[in-house]
């Protein structure tokens, strides 16, 4: 019986992996396989490459696709195994992962495939029981805007985690993908500095070598044309990821509430002909920027006719129930186009120690994923949802 995976090397996302570093019980000690074990995890984690290491005890031989793996398991009675002795390790494995679909089940791929035969035994009860808490505890990647009623969301490419989400944008290109344009880093422990190179965008840094915490913090240190240079690098980070852009917004608002930085803002827009969030008519105004959107208009740009912005911050948004702040805005939509600015998160241990509004967060993520009231009340007030990739075709129509 496996106790643990001791190591991996050169193994799809798993470079330098130890075990004892990073799989640990709740009081610090390494953990050990039990009888029965659940690996949950989102897209591109790992959980094939896992999957394939133990069936390699199966086969007696690593997949090829890799080049010079590396990995040592620990057995319980403390022997271990390597890529090395797989060919003559005894063991007794049988795995169900993706290779064997291709392999044994091939009518799934080819209409002309056959089937092997296999048989599975066991009461699956537990594992469904413990696999659901999971999913209620995580959430799943078939949320938000598969399940839900998200049709679009942006991504923060100076970001950890942004490769996975590229990632799936980049496999899924029906989905509405944008860049949230960073150049701030807000949060206390959670942190990230430039895409760009440090030295051409100094001013974007704090001492600690990530960005600013506060928008006032970068007007104060850095220039219009650091920012430009940072959205730009961004912008193409993503697309070089394979990303098929929908368009652009910026975090906490840093391109877009002073007026030598809306204009970087709107220069990125026009150089990647990408349609940008833009502040309703009424909001514009109270910036002494009321002709703005007729102007950018003219131009070709295409954007919402609204912006739900101004109900968040001059309103009871923080201590209003959140379901039915959100069916009060949804009741007094205007015609047109009208882009609501949510936060949707599921709650856990990482999103609480990350922000306060983790909770806030995660009644907006029930709101508009889960809430049968939520989608009900759209039918009811003939709402359709749509995402910015129209609104993409549209632009690229006025402007090709």
């Amino acid at each position: 019986m496996i106790a643990k995976i001791k190591s991996i090397d050169n193994l799809a996302v798993f470079n330098g992996f130890k075990w004892d570093n990073n799989v640990l019980e709740n009081d610090g000690r390494p953990f050990s396989f039990e009888k029965i074990n659940v690996i949950y995890g989102r897209n591109y984690s790992g959980k094939t490459t896992l999957s394939r290491i133990v069936r390699a005890l199966e086969t007696k031989k690593v997949p090829e696709k890799y080049e010079n793996p590396q990995f040592e398991i620990i057995l319980k009675d403390g022997s271990k195994i390597t890529q090395a002795t797989i060919d003559t390790a005894a063991s007794n494995v049988r795995v169900f992962n993706e290779d064997f679909v291709r392999i044994n089940l091939r009518f799934l791929i080819d209409p002309d495939g056959e089937i092997a035969s296999f048989a599975i035994l066991g009461d699956n009860e537990k594992l469904e029981k413990a696999i659901k808490m999971l999913e209620i505890e995580i959430g799943t990647n078939d949320e938000g805007q598969e399940k839900g009623l998200i049709t679009s969301a942006t991504i923060m490419a100076p970001c950890p985690w942004a490769s996975e989400i590229a990632e799936y944008a980049k496999n899924n290109p029906d989905k509405d993908f944008g860049v949230h344009l960073t150049h701030t880093s807000e949060w206390k422990y959670y942190r990230w500095g430039t895409v760009a190179s440090q030295e051409s965008v100094k001013g974007l840094l704090a001492k600690d070598g990530s960005m600013h915490r506060s928008v006032l913090a970068v007007y104060s240190n850095a220039t219009v044309e650091e920012a430009l240079i940072e959205g730009r690098a961004q912008i193409q980070k993503l697309l070089d990821a394979g990303v098929p852009l929908t368009h652009i917004d910026s975090h906490m608002g840093t391109m877009q509430l002073a007026e030598n930085f809306f204009k970087a803002y709107i220069q990125l827009a026009g150089e990647f002909n990408l349609p940008m969030r833009m502040a309703s008519q009424e909001t514009m105004e109270k910036f002494g920027a009321g002709s703005m959107r007729q102007e950018l208009a003219e131009q070709g740009f295409v954007f919402p006719d609204y912006y739900i912005y101004d109900e968040l911050r001059t309103g009871n948004y923080g201590q209003a129930n959140t379901k039915e702040f959100w069916i009060d805005i949804i009741k007094n939509l205007k015609p047109g186009v009208t882009e609501l600015f949510i936060h949707a998160t599921v709650y856990t241990d990482e999103s609480r120690a990350i922000t306060g509004s983790a909770r806030k967060r995660a009644e907006e993520y029930e709101c508009f994923v889960n809430d049968a009231d939520i989608k009900k009340l759209l039918e009811e007030e003939g709402i359709i949802l749509i995402g910015f990739r129209p609104l993409l075709e549209l632009q690229r129509k006025n402007r090709p």
